[in-house]
């Protein structure tokens, strides 16, 4: 059986120029779940141990 390449992905940076209406596309179109945010930067889950930060 060949090795693995990726076993996951830990982090992935998406630029915003606005954090806020991003958090609420995101949420709205892919219904993904906000876990925290900050003045910069907001992390969304997208399932179980997986998701994306938006970075202003």
């Amino acid at each position: 059986m060949a090795e693995k390449f990726v076993e996951r992905i830990d982090a992935v940076f998406l630029p915003v120029k606005n954090l806020q209406e991003s958090i609420k596309w995101y949420q709205k179109v892919f219904h993904f779940r906000l876990l925290w945010k900050n003045e910069r930067m907001a992390r969304l889950e997208i399932a179980n141990n997986c998701g994306s930060t938006l970075l202003k």
